[in-house]
């Protein structure tokens, strides 16, 4: 286990157990009031002693209340600390989970940590901690009356049979019925995110048949679940309601029959109700404890995979690239992109690269700049493994734009600083222009705090791709890598590209042009030709000038764009 999340548990034991130490104990009063109103009240029949037990009961009633409800908000605290402690790292682990993986379930670890926190504040770990103290009233119980105990033990043992026997019928439905809620829940979050493209498909009624197969699949293992939790929850209360007849009943000869007094056959039901409340409380939450443990299973392999040795900090790069035989498996896939590419690019140098569609180019500057983890060989800046760096530190020297850009909710400001609150006005005004996407900006409704919305679908394509490069070129990073920059931009918005990549003499990066165009690779000094995962040409432009343009006429239909 993680040593946060032990340390949160190891440090909710002892003031818990405390809590529970005392109120247990003074749940004794009630009995022991009954026991003197039943034994000496009314047998001297004294006004004073009346007066004096009830006030004594009602003091030590209101200090019990007073520790249960200091319990409670302790309970609640620790869950609010554990999300506190557990927030950050947990976001890293899912972010390099869903790295590696593009898994969609690695989300789950979000709502996961929100039932952590729900748990701590519940009532089930109040009746986990009340459980062992259940003994202190059946050795009551016993000390009234040995058949009395035997009985009240033999109702303990009955719930913990059923205790097992709801871990056994309960794990696997609540286990599939959280599989099945996820999955209806990603196949909806992913139409909403392309709903203009279901709708002039005509597809909406074919994906709400499919969620509704997989909705109505997880209401079927739902109610698997609920059938066994109602069995379990007859079951126990009637075992509770038997057992109390049968306390009555026993306890109610042992008084006719002068073995106990009237006062103790009250004390014992109120006992034995105490003696298994903390069992039935659990057995009948069982199922919300199930869920909390396969939570914390996977909160805690995510926290553990954030852990890492990596370097707090390093030197800004120079700009200097090499791949040592890194081959590309993406992570939705189990086949190779790239296969063994070898190639190393000095700083300042600007590197085109092309190549039929399939050829791994898009995968190729994927892994350099760190999005995926290459599945072999090694990716270095400046001669450092870039896996040896956090990728927070990485990310402010390097600029990445996608082939499908993607701007997120907030501002226009907003997304060009990468959603750093650090950043300037000067800063994000200077990577727009750079971009030549200021003067676009400012004839928005609210210019630089203009709202993007989800997936910044409030801009065209083209907008999206001005302000996708004024991000990559925030702070001046020292290594660019542009999928496709031209794919949304019309003859501005290349010509300000090449302005931005060719005219500040006091400002060279690194820049890796992925394109299909003879108009953006003329900006490269060196055309890496790549088919098949593989380099097939590496030289300058001037010398493969021809030959590119051949493919790209090949590759588009001869309009060489």
């Amino acid at each position: 286990m993680h040593p946060k999340i032990r340390s949160i548990f190891l440090q909710t034991l002892f003031p818990v157990g405390l809590f529970s130490f005392f109120t247990n104990l003074l749940i004794l009063v009630l009995p022991i009031y009954m026991l003197q109103i039943f034994d000496r009240v009314l047998s001297t029949r004294s006004t004073s002693t009346l007066i004096t037990v009830t006030v004594i009961a009602l003091v030590l009633v209101a200090i019990n209340a007073a520790l249960e409800f200091a319990r409670d908000r302790f309970l609640m605290a620790t869950g609010q600390h554990a999300d506190r402690v557990l927030a950050s790292e947990l976001f890293d682990g899912v972010a390099e989970d869903f790295r590696r993986k593009r898994d969609p379930n690695s989300v789950q670890a979000f709502t996961d940590l929100d039932m952590i926190r729900q748990f701590l504040g519940g009532r089930v770990v109040p009746s986990m901690f009340d459980a062992p103290w259940s003994f202190l009233f059946l050795a009551v119980l016993f000390l009234i009356d040995e058949r009395l105990g035997f009985l009240a033990l033999g109702v303990i043992l009955l719930m913990f049979a059923v205790g097992i026997y709801s871990e056994v019928v309960t794990k696997s439905p609540t286990i599939n019925e959280n599989k099945e809620l996820k999955k209806a829940r990603i196949l909806m979050e992913r139409s909403v995110r392309n709903f203009d493209a279901l709708v002039s498909m005509g597809i909406v009624n074919n994906l709400k048949s499919r969620w509704m197969e997989r909705h109505h699949e997880a209401l079927h293992v739902g109610e698997e679940k609920n059938d066994a939790n109602s069995r379990i929850q007859a079951v126990t209360h009637f075992i509770r309601y038997v057992g109390q007849i049968l306390i009555l009943g026993i306890a109610g000869y042992l008084a006719i029959t002068d073995q106990i007094s009237p006062g103790m056959l009250v004390a014992a039901n109120i006992l034995f109700i105490r003696t298994i409340g903390p069992f039935e409380g659990i057995i009948s939450l069982w199922s919300m404890v199930v869920t909390f443990r396969e939570a914390l299973y996977r909160v805690n392999k995510m926290v553990l995979d954030a852990d890492t040795t990596a370097l707090s900090d390093f030197p800004a790069p120079l700009g200097r690239i090499d791949l040592e035989n890194v081959s590309v498996v993406p992570p939705e896939s189990k086949t190779p992109t790239v296969a063994n590419v070898t190639l190393s690019i000095n700083p300042g140098e600007i590197v085109g690269i092309h190549g039929p569609s399939g050829a791994g180019k898009s995968s190729l500057a994927k892994v350099i700049v760190g999005a995926w983890p290459p599945f072999r060989g090694t990716v270095r800046y400046d001669g450092f493994d870039i896996t040896t760096w956090p990728a927070h530190f990485r990310g402010r020297y390097v600029g990445f734009l996608p082939q499908d850009v993607e701007l997120f909710d907030g501002t226009v400001a907003e997304n060009i600083a990468r959603f750093d609150n650090s950043a300037t006005i000067d800063e994000i005004i200077a990577a727009a222009t750079a971009a030549g996407a200021h003067e676009m900006i400012l004839k928005l409704p609210e210019g630089y705090n203009t709202p993007l919305g989800v997936y910044g679908m409030n801009l065209s394509g083209g907008q999206r791709q001005r302000v996708g490069l004024a991000r990559a070129l925030f702070r001046s990073p020292s290594i660019v890598v542009l999928d496709e920059p031209d794919s949304s931009l019309d003859a501005s918005g290349i010509e300000a590209l090449q302005r931005a990549l060719t005219t500040n003499e006091d400002y060279r990066p690194t820049v890796i042009l992925i394109s299909h165009s003879t108009q953006v690779l003329k900006l490269a000094g060196r055309v890496i030709t790549m088919k098949a995962g593989r380099v097939e040409r590496d030289g300058s432009m001037k010398a493969l000038i021809k030959p590119v343009q051949k493919s790209i006429a090949a590759n588009t239909g001869g309009t060489g764009s």
